[in-house]
């Protein structure tokens, strides 16, 4: 299931900025481009685990770790009771300073009054155990709904969701968490469609049963929560 291990790594990668011209006169060459996850488009977008998505190192800035924490309830939503979901250790918040936000980077105003913003290998460790314990939350709850689910919103998991109403879904989790309007044939829905697939094969039931779709959304989830895309400040 390479797609859905879309990790936040790749955003050292590639992707430098225009080439300069030689000729006399010539324009100034363009600023490397930035994601925005909040712009809409519908233009095609590069797979999940493609080269295409990063940015070089020098213009990779991640998330602050405030905005990363305000960000997970808006896309994880609520609980069943309807509390914020968060990414919880011990029952605490995992980003807040008791745990690890000062760790990540997070600035103390006594050691460090700034923070870096560049994305450390610590940083990426500790995006994937979020992603997992994020998702498995919603997940949880979302089985405990009768409607208004977080992640399957738009195609029902017993079985009888049709191909239009998971293509449905999927674009509009793309657009919860990555602030993009895609259409059904880009290779962004594509790729997720395929983590979708390989996530309902994943146990060892048949793959049209309940458990095995939803964990087929759980793998969505996670490829969302490690992409670049939702990361890059």
């Amino acid at each position: 299931m390479s797609a859905r291990c879309a990790t936040f790594a790749a955003v050292a990668l590639l992707l430098s900025g225009g080439c300069s011209s030689s000729e006399p006169g010539a324009p100034a060459p363009a600023p490397p481009p930035t994601l925005e996850v909040d712009k809409q488009t519908t233009e095609s977008t590069p797979p999940l685990d493609s080269p295409e998505t990063t940015v070089a190192t020098r213009w990779a800035r991640r998330l602050p770790i405030d905005r990363l924490q305000a960000s997970i309830p808006k896309v994880a939503g609520n609980d069943i009771d309807g509390n914020p979901i968060f990414w919880r250790v011990n029952n605490q918040d995992a980003l807040s300073d008791d745990m690890f936000g000062t760790v990540l980077g997070r600035p103390d105003y006594v050691v460090a009054t700034t923070e870096n913003p560049a994305p450390s290998s610590l940083y990426l460790k500790f995006i994937r155990d979020m992603a997992r314990g994020v998702c498995t939350q919603i997940v949880d709850n979302d089985l405990l709904r009768d409607e208004d689910h977080t992640l399957w919103r738009f195609a029902p998991i017993d079985g009888s969701a049709d191909e239009t109403q998971i293509s449905d879904n999927l674009r509009y989790l793309a657009h919860r968490w990555l602030g993009l309007r895609l259409e059904a044939d880009n290779r962004l829905i594509t790729d997720l469609r395929a983590v979708f697939d390989a996530g309902t094969q994943s146990l060892n039931v048949d793959p049209k049963t309940t458990k095995a779709q939803a964990e087929g959304w759980r793998g969505v989830c996670l490829a969302l929560f490690e992409s670049p895309a939702f990361h890059l400040d």
